[in-house]
């Protein structure tokens, strides 16, 4: 990433369109940023609201 990225007056003319909303990685850029193992920890606690946020504000 350029450093004058930030400015108003960066030109990105050369740089590649993509639609949006779109995952870009899914379009070849990048690479995929997930992974299918689990977690090194064991999850014990039970998250579970009792109400729902609405109810509590």
């Amino acid at each position: 990433m350029p450093d004058a990225f930030k400015e108003a007056d960066f030109d990105a003319d050369s740089w590649d369109a993509i639609p949006v909303p779109s995952c870009w990685q899914m379009l070849g850029y990048d690479r995929h940023q997930y992974t299918n193992i689990r977690y090194p920890f064991h999850s014990t606690r039970r998250t579970s609201l009792r109400t729902t946020p609405a109810a509590r504000m």
